[in-house]
């Protein structure tokens, strides 16, 4: 795709909305990198209303880096991409703990409302502070028709969500 862009200025256009359209980030130099080139500078930052689908996964990372950093940036996403992926419909985090680093707000979860365009949602590997909290970023979701949960736990408790997945239909 990118190699397309090259070949002439008809093609570039297309060719960027296509290389945004799924973003697959795995260490915390990429998540910075994408923040730093992508969402603080006017031009890239407009292509990333073409994201349809946007993974978040450190199962690449050796786990004594991934437990400090990785989560930290983690956290941010919902934050850092809050009003720039208005097409996203897929949303897939993969061992990531929201347990570590600071205390929860309260209104945390509450953030993935600002994605209202999300249909699928997809944890894998995930630690969430408590049931409470997974199930309000859940109904944060109001197209959300197909959850993924693999592996899911949350601190409070001992106990796991082991269902291989499930979907849940929007009212």
């Amino acid at each position: 795709t990118l190699a397309c862009a090259l070949v002439c200025r008809a093609w570039l256009h297309p060719s960027i909305l296509h290389l945004y359209q799924d973003i697959v980030i795995g260490t915390t130099k990429a998540y910075r990198t994408l923040v730093s080139r992508i969402l603080h500078c006017d031009t890239p930052r407009s292509h990333l209303s073409a994201t349809t689908s946007f993974q978040l996964s450190n199962h690449r990372i050796p786990y004594e880096h991934r437990r400090r950093n990785f989560d930290a940036t983690s956290r941010l996403f919902v934050c850092d991409f809050a009003g720039h992926l208005d097409r996203l419909q897929v949303l897939s985090l993969t061992g990531l703990n929201w347990t570590r680093q600071h205390v929860p707000r309260p209104t945390e979860p509450l953030l993935l409302a600002s994605f209202k365009s999300i249909t699928t949602l997809k944890f894998k590997d995930c630690v969430f502070p408590s049931f409470h909290y997974i199930r309000r970023a859940i109904s944060a979701l109001p197209k959300l028709t197909d959850l993924r949960l693999h592996r899911v736990s949350w601190a409070n408790q001992h106990q796991r969500a082991d269902s291989q997945a499930f979907s849940h239909t929007s009212r």
